[in-house]
């Protein structure tokens, strides 16, 4: 059974790919973050709700954005302190909002604008209303 979302919320719905390998999505798989391929994933009859997440903009911080999972609701993803990223339930703590916050950047802009290199995340969200995909990967 797929998760469903309201209308309201929908518009907020986003997959992660590795824009290197676009059929591979970033999941949530015994709660840690994985790229998996489309194509073959494993336990393939939740593969989509466990690679869709809410972006929920200024949920703990203004202009910092939250990734809800679609289908273990309350659960976010969040930085860890060994580097891993995994989803977790919600703690009312500022080490976890912290490590549950994310600023989106247009780093293909910001390297046109500072002629420099970067080697962060890299995310483009398509337009309000549609299903937007959020590429990650340094590029």
């Amino acid at each position: 059974m797929s998760a469903t979302i309201s209308e309201s919320k929908e518009k907020f719905c986003v997959s992660i790919v590795d824009p290197d390998r676009p059929a591979w999505f970033l999941r949530h798989y015994g709660y840690y973050l994985e790229l998996e391929p489309e194509y073959k994933p494993r336990n393939a009859h939740i593969f989509d709700d466990d690679s869709s997440f809410l972006l929920i903009p200024n949920k703990f911080y203004p202009e910092y954005f939250a990734l809800e999972s679609m289908n273990l609701r309350n659960y976010y993803i969040q930085a860890t302190s060994n580097g891993r990223m995994r989803i977790s339930s919600y703690q009312n703590s500022n080490q976890f909002r912290n490590s549950a916050s994310f600023a989106l950047t247009d780093h293909f802009v910001k390297r046109m604008l500072t002629s420099s290199t970067c080697e962060n995340l890299t995310y483009t969200v398509s337009r309000p209303g549609l299903r937007h995909t959020v590429h990650v990967g340094s590029k």
